[in-house]
């Protein structure tokens, strides 16, 4: 679940990989809405990158989101996921 103590944790691959250790724009969403869609929301992101798609796909949820949507870089947010660190 990339819903941890109130915070969305995105590691690993953006999009799905062969060894299961991605995350998706449809988990990202379903992390929001479980989160609720006015609160105010942390993102920690250490990930060297993945799909564009779902990278693009990330990043308009988190726009979307009512709430303050607040973004931090544990190690590193490459490729894809400097996209959804915007």
């Amino acid at each position: 679940d990339l819903l941890i103590d109130g915070e969305i944790v995105l590691y690993g691959l953006v999009g799905t990989s062969e060894f299961g250790d991605g995350f998706t724009s449809t988990e990202v969403v379903g992390a929001l809405a479980r989160h609720g869609h006015l609160r105010d929301v942390n993102v920690r992101i250490n990930s060297p990158g993945g799909a564009v798609t779902e990278g693009i796909a990330i990043f308009n949820a988190l726009k979307a989101h009512r709430g303050r949507v607040t973004v931090t870089v544990d190690a590193v947010a490459a490729s894809a996921a400097s996209m959804i660190a915007m």
